[in-house]
């Protein structure tokens, strides 16, 4: 069964080539020319995605994809390359899709299309955030994903996961663990939040369920682990992967805020500072539902 995996040699989709290649005859894409995933049947360089115009070719030997490729950690510059990469090029992939009998189409979207920070759980039916450009062409992508598959008999699934948690994650994720390994106190003592995050094997658990059962077909799935975490036991975490020892000290959460608005830092305020916990059981029950049929 051949699998087109977009951002094949990025952070997720090296750990999903490795987990998926026993089952599956693997091809991807990657903006360059690098080092090719062990158990890759088939790599495509494609540059700028925008500019990229042979999807066919891509697809050959492809019944099913698994798009990741998009603006993520690297911001662009303008929001007309946002919407070039995370549009434009998913509108080229699609037809691409359609005209080569593609069966399913899994897009990698992001639990932050609901906004970075809520006080209650957040679920599938929740409100999507409005203003930021980069989730915007997110939330715009997955209704071209909806609409498109719908209407050309194709099988979508479209998994809205949390900030991936693992000592070898890129943006937030690894500010902070470089930072771990170079401070050794922080003043988040006072600090109450919940945050979800999403372990790897999670993740590729799932996508590999959805690759594998109909069952998940035309959904969406938010998705992340079940318990949430607070911001000193992410450090924590951090820490112990990086054999250092850390303490937290107390400093006023009202004073820690007012520092990093001063900073121009809002976001990373809403990041660090506040909750937001997802609501995974959709996602939860499928998995239990298959892995109990299977036994």
């Amino acid at each position: 069964m051949g699998v087109l995996i977009t951002g094949g040699n990025g952070f997720v989709g090296k750990k999903l080539v490795d987990y998926l290649a026993k089952d599956f005859s693997i091809s991807i894409t990657q903006r360059t020319d690098e080092i090719i995933p062990q158990g890759v049947v088939k790599t495509v360089v494609t540059g700028d995605l925008a500019e990229f115009s042979e999807w066919d070719s891509a697809l050959t030997g492809c019944s099913q994809i698994v798009h990741l490729a998009s603006f993520a950690h690297k911001h662009a510059q303008t929001i007309q390359e946002l919407e070039q990469t995370n549009i434009s090029a998913l509108k080229d992939l699609l037809v691409a899709c359609k005209n080569s009998n593609i069966k399913k189409f899994i897009y990698f979207s992001t639990a932050y299309v609901h906004g970075k920070h809520a006080n209650l759980a957040v679920k599938e039916d929740s409100s999507l955030i409005i203003g930021e450009p980069q989730l915007q062409t997110r939330i715009i992508a997955e209704n071209l994903v909806k609409t498109f598959c719908s209407d050309s008999g194709i099988d979508y699934i479209i998994i809205r996961p949390t900030l991936v948690l693992s000592h070898d994650a890129p943006g937030n994720i690894r500010t902070l663990a470089k930072l771990v390994s170079k401070v050794h106190a922080f003043p988040f003592k006072a600090i109450r939040n919940q945050r979800s995050y999403l372990s790897v094997d999670k993740l590729l658990s799932f996508i590999k369920l959805c690759l594998m059962t109909d069952k998940a077909n035309c959904e969406i799935y938010l998705l992340a682990d079940e318990k949430a975490l607070s911001l000193q036991q992410v450090l924590n975490y951090l820490a112990g992967n990086e054999k250092v020892n850390i303490r937290h000290f107390y400093f006023p959460e009202v004073l820690l805020r007012l520092v990093l608005r001063v900073l121009g830092q809002k976001e990373r305020e809403n990041v660090l500072l506040d909750n937001f916990v997802v609501d995974s059981s959709k996602a939860d029950k499928l998995l239990t539902e298959i892995n109990m049929g299977r036994h």
